[in-house]
């Protein structure tokens, strides 16, 4: 992790990451929806706040790949 980055910066204090590449998601990173709606889909465990569309898989913004949501938790989330 370089020097200037810190945990807090990465959504899940850096426990979530893309299973393909790795990748690790940061809070200001934005997923977009069908209806439009743009947000960070770890904030809401893959559900739409804006049209409620569960999302089963989250594509990586770095490589591209799609997995599924639950995938990506190196620590399950609570109730999950």
């Amino acid at each position: 992790m370089k020097q200037e980055e810190r945990l807090d910066d990465f959504v899940g204090g850096g426990r979530i990451r893309c299973p393909k590449c790795a990748w690790r998601p940061r809070k200001a990173d934005r997923w977009s929806c069908r209806c439009g709606c743009a947000w960070n889909t770890f904030d809401t465990g893959g559900q739409c706040p804006q049209c409620h569309r569960q999302w089963r898989h989250t594509q990586c913004l770095r490589c591209q790949g799609w997995s599924p949501h639950e995938d990506w938790y190196t620590e399950k989330p609570a109730g999950a």
